[in-house]
């Protein structure tokens, strides 16, 4: 969940200056965390499920007889793959909080 916290934390860091500035309009639109939300969604709820479902058919797999090796690169792939997502909504996180 920490993407879901960086991303709508960083959309409210966004509207935080315009409190500060004289005479400008203060807009909070709902439609941009409906937006984060799906992207969120897509970008890191998705790398999840695969990688539940791949890591039981590499355990279901691994039982009888060693694995495919092209399942293990999968599993392995969508590792690295989250460790990134999780690198990217960690410096999101950082603009954000360098932006207040």
């Amino acid at each position: 969940m920490f993407w879901l916290f960086a991303l709508k934390y960083w959309t409210t860091a966004r509207e935080v200056p315009k409190l500060f500035a004289a005479g400008r309009q203060i807009t909070f639109s709902e439609k941009s965390y409906k937006v984060i939300n799906y992207i969120g969604f897509l970008v890191n709820l998705m790398p999840c499920g695969l990688i539940a479902y791949y890591r039981g058919k590499l355990t279901a797999e691994s039982g009888a007889s060693k694995p495919p090796e092209s399942l293990t690169k999968t599993v392995e792939l969508l590792y690295y793959t989250i460790t990134s997502l999780e690198l990217v909504s960690a410096l999101i996180m950082v603009d954000a909080l360098r932006r207040i």
